[in-house]
């Protein structure tokens, strides 16, 4: 029970961060809906309730993120003082770095470090701001940092094991730092293209593979829409993966959102947060696409959080004037009791279709760990 602690105050923490970029992006109701989204969706709540990796990667991605934005935005505004930029960019660094430590996933965070520096630098040459500088300095800071920390925190970059030394061990141990991090990497590929032969399934060997899986799975059955039991939905048939016709287009407009309200930010004068946040997101997108290597839900993660954000920031735009529909239509029904009366019984035998319907039976695994060579 202690062990799940961490990936439960993460998990929390991760919500938190995605209520903070909603807020950068398009004010305090995106921020609710997004975390209420990413909180709500099985494959985040699943996973933040067992003792691994997975869900502590992606809250201090998301935790960087923000920090990162933040900052950003800050130094855009106009400039901070030394102190202030030292300790945002060493704060970005730090969360970075424990990132990575977490799994070699992390790096993304550094990688959307490192696309904000890049925005920065684009809006320096459309309309001239102080701060570019600032944030690709504070960038080049935070990578130091943030592999100053994955090397001082891991013991297997440091490590000075005693001799007898034989094989594999003492190969490495002479490798130096440079050969250890190399090695560390290329064990993670060999991991993956090895869980490819042995679960030939659910492998994804190929970029249309890839992207096919996430356009269904990731949005449909490992999706916020997707079945509340993740372990049946991924034994359940391609039915389930329909409901990413709804949850894609939504987190879609979410994107075509950001893209509008950037533009009114910049026409306004503030830096363009809502551009910002998409890039980050469009940063993690890609990355997954181009990385992912196994069609299981805990690879769909870093999906989950950043659909649930620009869900969340479309939700917020739309909220206000679907109140107003609402109130229209409602007040057209009740002049007529009978449209009104119908209307509520078909949203009732709707919800109640939904709730009652059986769950897909799970399909049994091709390949057991027993099967393994």
């Amino acid at each position: 029970m202690a062990a799940r602690w961490p990936s439960a105050i993460l998990g929390a923490l991760g919500c938190t961060a995605v209520f903070g970029l909603g807020v950068m992006a398009h004010g305090r109701l995106a921020g609710v809906t997004a975390a209420l989204l990413l909180m709500a969706n099985p494959v985040y709540r699943m996973h933040a309730r067992r003792a691994m990796c997975d869900v502590p990667t992606e809250a201090l991605v998301l935790m960087t993120a923000a920090a990162a934005i933040c900052s950003w935005r800050r130094m855009l505004r106009g400039p901070c003082s030394f102190a202030r930029w030292v300790a945002a960019a060493g704060l970005v660094g730090l969360l970075a770095g424990l990132a990575a430590l977490a799994k070699l996933n992390g790096l993304l965070s550094l990688m959307i470090v490192a696309a904000l520096a890049g925005l920065a630098l684009a809006l320096r040459l459309r309309t001239p701001r102080r701060g570019s500088g600032a944030v690709a300095g504070a960038a080049l800071l935070s990578a130091w940092v943030g592999a100053l920390t994955f090397v001082i925190l891991n013991p297997f970059a440091t490590a000075d094991p005693s001799p007898p030394l034989a094989g594999e061990t003492a190969r490495l141990a002479a490798s130096g730092l440079a050969g250890r991090l190399i090695a560390l990497v290329e064990h993670r590929r060999r991991l993956s293209r090895q869980m490819q032969v042995w679960f030939p399934r659910d492998a994804l060997p190929s970029l249309d593979a890839k992207i096919h899986a996430i356009l269904t799975r990731g949005f449909g059955r490992y999706g916020a829409l997707g079945p509340s039991a993740v372990a049946t939905a991924a034994g359940a048939g391609p039915s389930v993966d329909r409901r990413a016709w709804v949850w894609g287009p939504w987190v879609l407009a979410g994107a075509a959102g950001a893209t509008l309200w950037g533009r009114r930010q910049v026409r306004e004068g503030e830096p363009p947060t809502a551009w910002a946040v998409l890039l980050a997101a469009a940063v993690a997108f890609a990355t997954i696409a181009a990385y992912l290597p196994m069609a299981w839900d805990r690879y769909f993660l870093p999906i989950q959080s950043w659909s649930a954000l620009l869900a969340g920031c479309a939700a917020a735009e739309a909220a206000p004037r679907l109140v107003l529909a609402l109130r229209a239509a409602t007040v057209g029904l009740r002049r007529r009791p009978a449209m009104f009366a119908a209307a509520c019984y078909v949203l009732l035998m709707i919800a109640l279709a939904d709730i009652l319907r059986p769950a897909p039976l799970a399909e049994p695994p091709e390949v057991f760990v027993s099967d393994l060579p």
